[in-house]
């Protein structure tokens, strides 16, 4: 079997995968009228165009299943792990865990020949599951924003730190979902912004929503792409703690002063910053350009 198929062992298992579609959340009367406990919850983009739905595609241009996710399934095109999130977020959506969704993710696929960012995509396929969870579109529309320009994590969390600082009274309770072999570096990089944010796992959550999950995320825990995705956020998170170079240049892209001051004194450069003038070293440091881990 390709590698491609690797995160599904086989056509069945990719249908029953489609499941994960199907809300089974009832929202009570007593959640309704409760207050969320976060006022957004931020989810983290993790790319577009899934290789198995590519695959399943070519080879079956004209069965139910394509037919399906073409016409209907709004999720076409996201890679398993921003499915899982995306539904994580829509589930912590309709038990009242969070009043509105930060979706992030620029244009990382247009080489590949598609225009939407990771956000857009994850939007579309959060309305269709809203709207079938019993959501209407007005309230949709005001709980989904999108930070769309980003094209990795530090990105992600800067530019999210942008919507945040304009409306902060807005923002005071906060919620970071992505998938579990990624949490610990978002939440070690949202520190860095001087942000917090309680941590929540797409895995977990889809699991407490249903036993069933239980079987395709096994098979997802034992694919090649899985391990890949471990051993890339070795070399990333030590990036995080060994390369200040790595992660400040874009990190410094935040306007918020008090960011900026935060950043610099987690990089001990207020002496510096006093000898040169501040907004000198920013500049400099803006303009540095990044090194990238080593892998192994």
């Amino acid at each position: 079997m390709s590698e491609e198929l690797e995160q599904f062992r086989s056509a069945e298992e990719a249908e029953a995968a489609r499941d994960f579609e199907a809300p089974e959340s009832e929202t009570s009367v007593e959640q309704e009228k409760r207050k969320p406990p976060f006022d957004a919850v931020i989810v983290l983009g993790s790319g577009i165009e899934d290789p198995f739905w590519k695959w399943y595609n070519e080879k079956h241009p004209d069965s139910p299943i394509t037919k399906a996710d073409q016409d209907n399934r709004k999720g076409w095109m996201l890679g398993v792990d921003a499915r899982m999130r995306t539904m994580a977020a829509v589930e912590m959506y309709l038990q009242r865990l969070t009043s509105k969704i930060i979706f992030t993710g620029g244009r990382t696929a247009e080489k590949r020949g598609i225009a939407e960012s990771e956000a857009e995509k994850m939007r579309v396929y959060a309305d269709y599951l809203l709207r079938r969870g019993g959501v209407k579109p007005e309230e949709i529309e005001d709980a989904i924003i999108l930070e769309d320009r980003a094209t990795n994590t530090i990105e992600n969390i800067a530019n999210v730190c942008g919507i945040i600082d304009a409306n902060p009274e807005g923002y005071e309770h906060l919620a970071i979902l992505t998938n579990g072999y990624h949490l610990d570096r978002a939440q070690a990089l949202i520190k860095k912004f001087n942000l917090e944010a309680q941590g929540f796992t797409a895995e977990d959550l889809l699991v407490e929503r249903s036993p069933k999950y239980q079987r395709i995320l096994k098979r997802f825990f034992a694919s090649t792409g899985y391990q890949d995705r471990v051993r890339g956020e070795i070399r990333w998170t030590r990036g995080l703690q060994e390369m200040p170079q790595y992660w400040h240049p874009q990190a410094l892209s935040v306007e918020n002063p008090e960011r900026i001051d935060y950043i610099l004194k987690s990089l001990g450069l207020e002496q510096i910053a006093e000898k040169v003038g501040r907004e000198n070293l920013i500049r400099f440091l803006r303009e540095t350009p990044r090194n990238i881990p080593p892998e192994g």
